[in-house]
């Protein structure tokens, strides 16, 4: 790594978490990547990737393949949620920003970093975020029962020659639950949230009582509290995205069939309501052996509902102020 690269801090540093999704942590990887994104220079921003170790390891080998401004830290961790390993992350950056991504398996288009930094530079302590979608024609924890999967993911990006345009990715994706409302109303949380060091540190990162599998409810809680932080104005690349792959084989497919399940015996149960922690019985343990969670996905020492902001469902987060646009309309 050359020492003038290694010696410039960057505004931006992406924290990127990964556990057994090798290829599609890659490709995100290669959409994070300055020969991708436009507009910028890699010494603007750097990627922290951090991998719990797993059967399926990505490596820092294939992870700094696609670019210098890349860091990789693998990590033995013994628990099921991923807030740790972000957490881990952020305490490595160097920038005056984080940028977190929960979910390795989102690739983006090529404008979010280019746009990000703009909005920063308007406000430096605001929250960016982005829309998010599944690629596929409907939500991939439905088309998950129609036999859906990483092969069909494979297909669709072939279809539409990616990576060569990355703006091509909307033809194939759909919104996810928590943007269904569209851009005009208020979404429930993003897979690309920008903040300043300030703002990270005075949430106190990712809530740790988080302990359920996947992101969650802990991404939609950290959006949440930032957006109640006073004078954090809200802006929305609502012309970018991030965009879902299919991962995790039988493990993956299984939660995502409880989930389905559940919501088809729940009527209560909205479009965007996953229920972590609440499968139905007949769901059983998953594939890897751990037992299903029965009710609530935080410690239940640290205070019950009254004192855990995660065991309800969350309401659909309303910024203080209006969301500001700082993207243009794509034909």
């Amino acid at each position: 790594m050359p020492l003038r690269w290694s010696l410039r801090r960057p505004m931006l540093s992406i924290v990127l978490v990964v556990y057994r999704m090798p290829v599609q942590a890659s490709r995100t990887l290669l959409s994070l990547a300055p020969c991708y994104q436009r507009g910028v220079r890699e010494q603007d921003y750097e990627v922290i990737v951090v991998e719990n170790e797993s059967d399926r390891m990505l490596g820092e080998t294939e992870a700094t393949r696609h670019a210098r401004n890349v860091r990789y830290f693998a990590r033995h961790e013994t628990r099921r949620s991923p807030v740790f390993a972000l957490n881990f992350g952020a305490a490595q950056a160097r920038g005056s920003h984080i940028a977190v991504m929960i979910d390795g398996a989102r690739m983006l288009t090529p404008g979010v970093v280019r746009l990000s930094l703009d909005a920063l530079r308007i406000a430096r302590h605001a929250a960016v975020a982005t829309p998010g979608y599944h690629l596929g024609n409907k939500l991939q924890q439905l088309a998950v029962q129609e036999g859906y999967d990483e092969h069909a993911d494979t297909a669709l990006l072939d279809s539409i020659g990616w990576p060569t345009d990355g703006y091509r990715l909307h033809e194939i994706a759909v919104l996810s639950d928590s943007c269904r409302n569209g851009f005009l109303r208020p979404i429930a949380e993003s897979n690309f949230l920008v903040m300043s060091r300030e703002r990270w540190r005075r949430l106190g990162g990712m809530d740790e009582r988080y302990n359920d599998y996947g992101g969650g409810y802990a991404n939609l809680d950290l959006y949440l509290r930032l957006l109640q932080v006073p004078d954090t104005p809200a802006y929305l690349l609502y012309a970018e995205g991030t965009f879902h792959q299919f991962h995790g084989g039988g493990d993956h497919r299984h939660r995502w069939r409880c989930t389905a399940a559940h919501r088809l015996s729940d009527p209560t149960a909205g479009p965007g309501d996953s229920r972590l922690g609440s499968h139905p019985a007949e769901c059983g343990p998953d594939p890897a052996g751990h037992a299903t969670p029965g009710r609530s996905s935080l410690h239940a020492p640290l205070g019950g509902r009254r004192r855990c902001r995660m065991t309800a469902k969350p309401a659909s987060p309303v910024p203080p102020t209006p969301p500001q646009v700082v993207s243009r309309f794509r034909r």
